[in-house]
C-alpha cells in the first residue's frame, strides 16, 4: 500500500498498515484491548523505513471502518462490533500533512483472527520415523518436517525444544486449517505433502540434489527450508567417547558413545555396535561384557568397562566398531588407562558417581522426577591423583555417628542421605544452591556445590468453557440430586450425580492444558501436568443456604424442593502455591420439567415391512429418535427400551437435525423375539426423564420355514390314476411364506395366477422346489396361495402328454423361498409326498 502520485518520489510518502489482523471478540483481554492500535508505518522512496520522529509535524493520520469498532485514532471501540473469525473488516486511512501538500486516503483489510492460531512458525526440524532428528534427507527415508517454534496470534511463543516444559507445537496449531499448501522447489529431488489427518509435513526424497520445502499457512505467513538429499544409504561411520581412568579401586565406569553416520546426523539401530580391547590376555588392561549395544534417537549409547583381573598400570585403546570381528576396521576409541592405586590417602573428593540414576550433574531440578536426585561418591586418591578408596556406608553418615559425616549447608534447598550402596544421595527441595561437605570431626575433607532450579509451568489462564453450566435437579427431596464434581480420576463419570469438573473449567499455560484430579486428602482438585502436582483447584458456592457445598470439597447438596428460577453459582480458585490466580464463576441451572416424549422409527430397508429376520438381527440396526417437540438440548440421553448398556449422548448436530440416529447392536436384537414394542426417552442434563414415546411395533422372526406337507389329489373331471388336467398338487409350510419368493410374477397371498410353466415352477433353481422324480416339460397350470400365506394350491391346466410323467418322491423346497420376515428356507429342506393323482 501507498501513495499513488508523486509524492513517492519525495523525502517521505509510502506508507503501509502495521496491524492487518485483530483477535476475534472472545479471546480479547483487557490488556490486549488497551495496547491494540490501528497504524501506519513510513518509507522513503527507497523502501526504507522512517523514524516517525522526522515525519512532518503537521502529520495526522485517521481511521474509518466497516463495521463500526475502531475510533478514528485507531483504538477499539467497540469489540462487540467485531465479525467472527476469517471475517474482514475493511479500514479506511486518511493521512494529511499542509506542509507537504498531502491529502491522502486508502483502505485496506484487517482479519479476524484466533487467538489460537499460528501467526507464523519459525523454525522447524527434519525427523526420521524412528525419531532420530537429522540435518540431512536420504533416498529411502521414512522422514516429516516437524515445527519447533511459532507464534500464536495472540503474541504467545511456543518452543518444543525446551529443556523443561517444551510447548506442544503441530502445523495444525487449534486447527487442521492451519496449513494452507505445501510445495517443494524440486519435486525431482524431494516431494512434500500436508497429511491433515496426523498434522505432518511428510516429504519423500527422490533423488540427490537441493529442494526449499515451503509450507504456507492460512495467515499467508510461509516457512521454508532447503533440505539436501543424498543418495547412499545411512551408515555409521563415526563413534566418539571420552577418555576412561580406571585403577584398583575405581575398577569399573561405564561411558557414553556417541554415533553418527556419514552425514553428521545421529545414528539410531539395534545391537550393532561392539567394543574389542587392544590388549587381550596376560596384557589385558580392560574387559567389556556390554557389546553389542543399541543406540538411542540421538545415537547415543553407553559401555561399561572395567579393569582385566590382572590388570597393571597402563594404558589401552578399545575399538568401536559394527563388526564382531575384533581385525576390522573401527569407528572410534575409546582411550582407557589403569593405575594401581597407593594404600595412602593423601587428598579426598565429591564426584557424581557413574550409576547416578537421574541426574549426571550438579544441577537438579525439583519439578523433574528424572532430575532432582543426584548420587555422589566420597573418594580418596594416593599421591599420583588416583582413586585409592571410595568411601562406603559403615565411614559415612549424616548424624556424625561414623568417621565421615555428609551434612548439607541449605537442607531447605537440598537435603542429603546414605543409601545402601555406600553413595550420598542428594535431593533438591526448592530453588537455590547447597555446599554439600564431608567432615571428619571438625576438618572439612571434600565439598561439593548442588544448584537446584524451579521449572515448575507457571499457571496462565483459568476460564469457563464455553456453555459451561451445573444442573441441578430442584424438584428432589434427598440425596439423589446431589451432584459431585470429579476430576481425571474418574474414567467414566456417572450422568448427573457425578459432573467432570473439566468439562466446565480449563486451566492453562500458553498452549498447554493441564488436567484436573481430585485430592481427597486436601479436599479439593490437583492442577497437574504430567505426574506433577504445579497448582490447585479450591470449589466454593455462591449460596451456602439453597445450594451447600460438602465438607469433602467437591459434592453439592441442594436444599429440599427449590424453585426453578432459583439462581446459584459454584466459583473456582486457582492457586498457585498461597497465590491466587484466578477466579471464575460457572452457573447452576436448577430444573424439573422433563423434555417431552421423542418418536422412535426403524431406518432402512430391513424396516421395510416392520419385521426382522435372522440375517437383519445379527448385524447393528438404527432407529430414528425424533426430537421435533421434546426441548431436548446437546448433551441429553436417549434410552432405547431394547437396548442395554451405555444410553446415546446428544450432540449439537443431533439437536440442528432434530432427530438422533441411535444404533443397536446385532447381539442386542439377536436376543429378541417374537412381537418387540420398541420405545425411546429423553434425559436431560437435570435428571428428568421424558414420557416414553409411542411404541414403535416391530415383529422379530428368526425362524425359518419349513415344509409341513405335500399332498398330490385326483381333481375333478381327471382320470383317476392318471397325471392329468384337474390334478392338483398342495403344499403347507410351516408359516406364512412371501409371495415374491415363489417365482411367480403377480402372485399375492389369496390370489392366484394362470399359465405358469409348472416345470419352471416346480424347479430349486428360480421355482418352489422339485420333486426325486417326474417330468413336467410342456404343462401349464395354476398357482394359488391361501390368504394366511401358508398353502400352495397348484392345479394342472394343459400340457400333459407324450413324455409327461407324474411329479413322485420327495420333495426338496428351493432355499429362495423365505417367510414373510425374510428368512430363508434351510437348504436340505424337504416334504414327503401323499395322496394320489
Amino acid at each position: 500500500m501507498g501513495f499513488e502520485n508523486d509524492v513517492c518520489g519525495r523525502k517521505w510518502g509510502c506508507f503501509c498498515a502495521i496491524n492487518t489482523t485483530i483477535l476475534e471478540a472472545s479471546d480479547i483481554t483487557d490488556k490486549y484491548k488497551s495496547e491494540f492500535k490501528l497504524a501506519l508505518s513510513y518509507k522513503d522512496k527507497d523502501g526504507n523505513e522512517i523514524d516517525l520522529a522526522k515525519l512532518p509535524e503537521d502529520l495526522t493520520v485517521t481511521f474509518a471502518d466497516s463495521k463500526g469498532a475502531f475510533n478514528a485514532d485507531g483504538t477499539l471501540k467497540d469489540v462487540t462490533k467485531l465479525p467472527a473469525k476469517g471475517n474482514k473488516i475493511t479500514v479506511v486511512a486518511t493521512v494529511k500533512s499542509e506542509s507537504q501538500g498531502v491529502n491522502l486516503t486508502t483502505e485496506y483489510q484487517v482479519t479476524v483472527v484466533d487467538a489460537d492460531d499460528y501467526k507464523e512458525v519459525t523454525d522447524a526440524q527434519l525427523k526420521l520415523s524412528s525419531g532420530v532428528v537429522v540435518n540431512t534427507a536420504v533416498v529411502g527415508d521414512s522422514i516429516e518436517l516437524v515445527p519447533t517454534k511459532a507464534v500464536k496470534n495472540d503474541g504467545t511463543v511456543l518452543d518444543a525444544t525446551k529443556e523443561t516444559s517444551p510447548d506442544t507445537v503441530g502445523w495444525g496449531a487449534n486447527s487442521t486449517d492451519q496449513v494452507k499448501s505445501v510445495e517443494s522447489s524440486n519435486v525431482t529431488v524431494l516431494t512434500a505433502a500436508y497429511d491433515a489427518t496426523n498434522d505432518k509435513v511428510v516429504l519423500t526424497p527422490i533423488s540427490e540434489g537441493t529442494a526449499k520445502v515451503t509450507v504456507t499457512l492460512q495467515s499467508g505467513a510461509k516457512f521454508e527450508k532447503t533440505v539436501t538429499v543424498k543418495e547412499a544409504a545411512r551408515k555409521a561411520t563415526t563413534a566418539t567417547a571420552e577418555a576412561v581412568t580406571l585403577s584398583t579401586t575405581d575398577s569399573s565406569k561405564t561411558v557414553k558413545v556417541t554415533v553418527k553416520d556419514q552425514y553428521g546426523d545421529p545414528f539410531k539401530a539395534s545391537g550393532f555396535l561392539y567394543a574389542h580391547p587392544g590388549k587381550t590376555g596376560t596384557d589385558a588392561v580392560v574387559t567389556i561384557t556390554t557389546t553389542p549395544v543399541s543406540t538411542d534417537a540421538k545415537g547415543e549409547t553407553t559401555i561399561t568397562l572395567a579393569a582385566a583381573p590382572n590388570a597393571v598400570t597402563g594404558t589401552d585403546t578399545v575399538k568401536l566398531s559394527t563388526s564382531s570381528d575384533a581385525t576390522k576396521d573401527g569407528i572410534g576409541t575409546i582411550p582407557v588407562s589403569f593405575f594401581k592405586a597407593e594404600d595412602t590417602v593423601t587428598s579426598y573428593a565429591i564426584r557424581v558417581a557413574s550409576d547416578s540414576p537421574e541426574s549426571n550433574d550438579a544441577k537438579l531440578d525439583v519439578y523433574n522426577p528424572s532430575d532432582d536426585t543426584v548420587k555422589l561418591e566420597f573418594i580418596g586418591k594416593d599421591k599420583n591423583g588416583v582413586v585409592a578408596k571410595i568411601f562406603n556406608q559403615g565411614e559415612l553418615s549424616t548424624d556424625g555417628s561414623t568417621t565421615y559425616k555428609v551434612e548439607s549447608s541449605n537442607a531447605d534447598v537440598a537435603t542429603v542421605a546414605i543409601d545402601a550402596q555406600k553413595d550420598i544421595l542428594v535431593t533438591g527441595k526448592k530453588a537455590g544452591t547447597a555446599t554439600i561437605t564431608v567432615k571428619e570431626g571438625n576438618i572439612v575433607r571434600a565439598t561439593f556445590d548442588v544448584t537446584v532450579v524451579d521449572s515448575t509451568p507457571s499457571i496462565g489462564t483459568l476460564s469457563v468453557k464455553s456453555g459451561a453450566k451445573i444442573y441441578v435437579n430442584s424438584g428432589q427431596t434427598d440425596t439423589s440430586d446431589n451432584v459431585k464434581l470429579v476430576g481425571a480420576e474418574t474414567a467414566y463419570p456417572t450422568f448427573y450425580s457425578q459432573q467432570s469438573i473439566s468439562d466446565l473449567i480449563e486451566v492453562k499455560s500458553g498452549d498447554k492444558t493441564f488436567t484436573l484430579a481430585y485430592n481427597g486428602t486436601n479436599k479439593n482438585f490437583d492442577v497437574k501436568d504430567g505426574s506433577n502436582v504445579i497448582g490447585t483447584v479450591k470449589v466454593f458456592t455462591s449460596d451456602p443456604v439453597n445450594l451447600p457445598l460438602n465438607a469433602d470439597g467437591q459434592t453439592l447438596e441442594p436444599a429440599d424442593v427449590l424453585a426453578e428460577n432459583s439462581t446459584a453459582s459454584v466459583i473456582f480458585k486457582l492457586y498457585q502455591g498461597s497465590n491466587v490466580v484466578g477466579t471464575v464463576a460457572v452457573p447452576v441451572v436448577f430444573d424439573q420439567t422433563a423434555p417431552n416424549a421423542p418418536t422412535v422409527s426403524g431406518v432402512g430397508s430391513a424396516f421395510a415391512d416392520n419385521k426382522l429376520n435372522a440375517t437383519e438381527v445379527g448385524t447393528a440396526q438404527t432407529f430414528k429418535v425424533d426430537l421435533t417437540g421434546t426441548g431436548a438440548t446437546a448433551g441429553d440421553l436417549i434410552t432405547l427400551s431394547i437396548a442395554s448398556g451405555t444410553p446415546y449422548t446428544l450432540t449439537s448436530n443431533d439437536i440442528t437435525n432434530g432427530y438422533a440416529n441411535v444404533t443397536v447392536s446385532g447381539t442386542t436384537l439377536a436376543s429378541l423375539s417374537g412381537a418387540v414394542n420398541v420405545t425411546a426417552t429423553v434425559k436431560d442434563k437435570a435428571n428428568n426423564t421424558s414420557p416414553a414415546s409411542t411404541a414403535y411395533s416391530i415383529v422379530v422372526d428368526k425362524i425359518a420355514p419349513t415344509v409341513s406337507s405335500v399332498t398330490f389329489a385326483n381333481g375333478s373331471g381327471a382320470t383317476s390314476g392318471s397325471f392329468d388336467a384337474g390334478d392338483t398338487i398342495t403344499i403347507v409350510f410351516s408359516e406364512a411364506v412371501a409371495a415374491s419368493s415363489l417365482g411367480v410374477t403377480g402372485l399375492t397371498a389369496g390370489g392366484s395366477v394362470t399359465g405358469v410353466s409348472l416345470a419352471t415352477f416346480f424347479n430349486t433353481s428360480g421355482g418352489i422346489g422339485g420333486f426325486a422324480s417326474g417330468s413336467l416339460s410342456g404343462v401349464v397350470g395354476t398357482v394359488a396361495l391361501s390368504a394366511d400365506g401358508t398353502t400352495v394350491t397348484v392345479t394342472v391346466n394343459s400340457g400333459v402328454g407324450t413324455g409327461t410323467t407324474a411329479p413322485s418322491g420327495v420333495f426338496t423346497a428351493a432355499t429362495t423361498v423365505t417367510d414373510v420376515a425374510g428368512n430363508a428356507v434351510t437348504s436340505g429342506t424337504t416334504g414327503t409326498t401323499s395322496g394320489s393323482f
